[in-house]
């Protein structure tokens, strides 16, 4: 068995999210990071792609999901990520952070930060 993380660190994303009237219509800047813990059968990767979770397949699901359309929630942002690529169960865990940057003058960022096991 082995077992690694995928990290993926403030993927920029410019989407339509928020409840508030002025955040309908216009997108607004969403940094996303995930760490996945996964867990292979296979001891060695041998340098073959076919043999490991690619990181550009989560990246891709969180892209996806984000050009849906208008989200209301990072919480649901955030749990729809984790659904959606946890459906891969060769992720034991994954941690997702979603942040607003445009919210704030005096905050950098604002947003929420899940994390879930297979169950």
């Amino acid at each position: 068995m082995l077992e690694y993380k995928i990290i993926l660190t403030n993927l920029s994303l410019d989407m339509e999210i928020g409840v508030y009237k002025q955040e309908h219509g216009v997108t607004q800047e969403v940094l996303v990071s995930v760490e996945a813990k996964v867990e292979l059968n296979n001891k060695n990767i041998e340098d073959d792609i076919d043999n490991v979770l690619n990181y550009a397949t989560i990246k891709d699901k969180i892209e996806a999901i984000a050009a849906e359309g208008h989200i209301h929630l990072v919480e649901s942002f955030a749990d729809k990520i984790l659904t959606h690529c946890m459906d891969d169960k060769r992720i034991t865990e994954m941690k997702v952070r979603v942040e607003k940057t445009e919210i704030f003058e005096n905050a950098e960022k604002v947003g929420v930060e899940f994390k879930r096991t297979q169950a």
